[in-house]
């Protein structure tokens, strides 16, 4: 839990697996690294209010990134 400029962010952990471990049961490991997502996140240089698509999230390693990383940017995932 953290509260941030009027924001109050809650986290719940559903494993206690480090993000570099998480794999997806029923795939196998075909995520995204969250060190990759994460490093994804950073190079686009996201202004403040700007969205995050990811049309084809499969764990989500994307989204997850851009909110653990930026507070001030939207992300919409989903499959298509």
């Amino acid at each position: 839990c953290a509260i941030r400029n009027q924001t109050l962010a809650v986290s719940i952990a559903l494993t206690e697996a480090s993000l570099s471990r998480r794999v997806t049961e029923h795939l196998g490991t075909t995520h995204l690294s969250g060190h990759v997502a994460y490093a994804m996140i950073m190079l686009c240089r996201l202004k403040p209010g700007e969205l995050v698509v990811d049309t084809m999230c499969g764990g989500g390693s994307l989204g997850i990134s851009a909110g653990l990383a930026r507070k001030d940017v939207f992300s919409l995932n989903g499959d298509v």
